[in-house]
């Protein structure tokens, strides 16, 4: 970890802590991406009132524990995120620290949030555990690893999703033929 100095550690931690609280309440790469330029305008800020580098604050801020726990939740979405930044004019501000960024988020494995649970995080490791909710967690857990892009995973998974609903249709139907023909044996057994 870089060491900055004391005052702008302060700082820096509020930085930190506003950034946590509000990358967690949204999931998108866009939200991740509003939310961390506003963080590196603030270290600027920061840095242009103190005799620290914008560099070492960067350094310090993505080396905090807490910032990469945020940033596995999209590095399997590594080159949507550089996409955004290279080529979203909103990010414009992100795009001289591409390479710092870039290279945070390929440090941290990729955890997909959905499917994520964390356990006791006051242990020095922290336990994660993947539940697959339904065949279609199972396959997207099963086919990123080949389709590195999202548009591609999310087509399998909607067809996926037909798949699932026609199955639940059907199932529907069988059942409510079997309650049919429980109805009408029972009936002609009691008229006969």
């Amino acid at each position: 970890m870089v060491k900055v100095g004391i005052s702008s550690s302060h700082s820096i931690n509020n930085i930190i802590d506003r950034f946590v609280s509000e990358v967690s309440l949204g999931s998108s790469v866009d939200w991740f991406l509003i939310k961390l330029s506003s963080a590196i305008d603030e270290l600027e800020e920061l840095s242009r009132s103190s005799k620290d580098s914008m560099r070492s604050y960067l350094k310090a801020f993505l080396g905090d524990e807490r910032v990469k726990r945020c940033l596995a939740r999209f590095s399997c979405y590594l080159e949507e995120v550089e996409h955004a930044i290279v080529s979203d004019p909103r990010f414009r501000s992100l795009r001289p620290y591409l390479n710092d960024i870039v290279e945070a988020i390929k440090s941290v494995p990729c955890i997909d949030r959905e499917t994520t649970y964390i356990r006791n995080e006051r242990l020095s490791h922290v336990h994660k555990y993947t539940v697959p909710r339904s065949l279609t967690d199972v396959l997207r857990s099963f086919i990123r690893p080949w389709f590195r892009t999202r548009k591609v995973t999310e087509l399998v998974i909607e067809g996926t999703h037909r798949f699932e609903k026609l199955t639940a249709d059907i199932l529907y139907i069988v059942l409510a033929l079997a309650v049919m023909l429980f109805i009408l044996n029972t009936l002609s057994m009691l008229m006969g």
